[in-house]
């Protein structure tokens, strides 16, 4: 059986459902397993053996803005219809993508849908269902159609994400490390949100005063191993977190890609991080972390089957998803201010 995967977008999201995936590779066993994804997301599954085939697209292809784009997903369409897969499985609920995977005619098409929960061609994409459930009950629903038996998700740790992590970048990671001084395993600071073509997540960055209040309460209770990750457009929070902190702090911002990233988280004993895909990167290579939740909420997104803990803003609206309305009821993201560096310490604490 050949099965097309369609996931675009976010890393957080395309490790998100990297449990199902491996769900549906122990019921199909000898399927071949293709995937088309973002240029961005792309590098998510880079070595996953899930996969045969990674299939890239690029990010904005989907927008429609330009005409262009239609002539381009004709291409690709082309290419996928070719290639005569059985099934196509889209982790999506966006009509156009639906509507795209739909015209690759291949004998079963399922997705998600925000409405509908239709046991031929649709998953119902429940807000209040965390996203690797969301995932999961896609594959249990097309394991159901093709006559094969599913499995519970009672077991967070059946659901934990994944992420292959190479030699090559391990060593990589060991020497970074080395370069600015660390000899033992950090504690790593992730102040960034967002970066991915579709743009920053401000709305989700706990500030950097906070961050730099926090490294210093570490340090009060003697954990002072402590560095600031990120990626090159991330490196001015590090800088700013550095001026404000009382003592240097060492960052390793703009020294790492995000694969990485990933290898330093395995070689670190705690991640604090905003809700962003470094914090599901960090739950899938299995690193304790602690994920700072404002406008978002951790119910849905926090990695399952793990020592993962988060600190939720305490405000009534919160959260409150932000984007659904694209503002806020304060001038600022309130919700963010709110979480005080102290509670983020007991959480961290909870875990060290």
């Amino acid at each position: 059986m050949k099965i097309l995967i369609v996931k675009l977008h976010a890393i957080g999201d395309v490790v998100m459902i990297t449990p199902a995936i491996r769900r549906l590779k122990q019921s199909f066993p000898d399927s071949q397993v293709d995937i088309v994804i973002g240029e961005w997301s792309a590098q998510s599954v880079q070595y996953d053996p899930h996969f045969k085939r990674v299939i890239t697209c690029p990010d904005g292809w989907f927008s429609w803005k330009s005409p262009w784009n239609v002539v381009r997903l004709a291409g690709l369409l082309r290419r996928l219809r070719a290639n005569c897969y059985d099934a196509v499985l889209v982790f999506h609920h966006h009509r156009a993508i639906r509507q795209f995977a739909a015209m690759i005619s291949a004998p079963v098409t399922m997705a998600y849908h925000p409405v509908f929960d239709d046991s031929e061609r649709f998953s119902l994409w429940d807000t209040e269902r965390h996203g690797v459930r969301n995932a999961t009950a896609l594959v249990n629903a097309f394991c159901r159609q093709m006559g094969v038996d599913t499995i519970p998700d009672d077991d967070d740790q059946q659901l934990k994400a994944e992420w292959v992590v190479t030699e090559e970048e391990i060593v990589r990671a060991k020497d970074i490390l080395v370069t600015v001084g660390i000899d033992e395993p950090p504690i790593v600071i992730h102040p960034g949100a967002g970066g991915s073509p579709r743009g920053p997540a401000d709305e989700r960055k706990w500030s950097t005063t906070r961050f730099a209040q926090l490294i210093e309460l570490l340090r009060q209770r003697g954990f002072g191993t402590v560095v600031i990750g990120g990626m090159d457009f991330e490196t001015p929070l590090a800088q700013s977190i550095q001026s404000q902190a009382n003592s240097p702090v060492v960052s390793i911002a703009g020294m790492t890609n995000l694969r990485e990233m990933a290898a330093v988280l395995t070689q670190s004993r705690l991640l604090i991080t905003n809700d962003t895909g470094v914090m599901h990167v960090g739950g899938a290579v299995g690193v304790p972390l602690v994920g700072i939740f404002g406008p978002t909420g951790y119910s849905n997104k926090l990695p399952l089957g793990g020592s993962f803990k988060a600190v939720q803003s305490t405000l009534p609206c919160s959260p409150c998803t932000y984007g659904a309305f694209r503002g806020c009821l304060y001038d600022e993201i309130e919700c963010m201010k709110e979480i005080t560096a102290q509670r983020v310490l007991e959480t961290s604490l909870s875990l060290l």
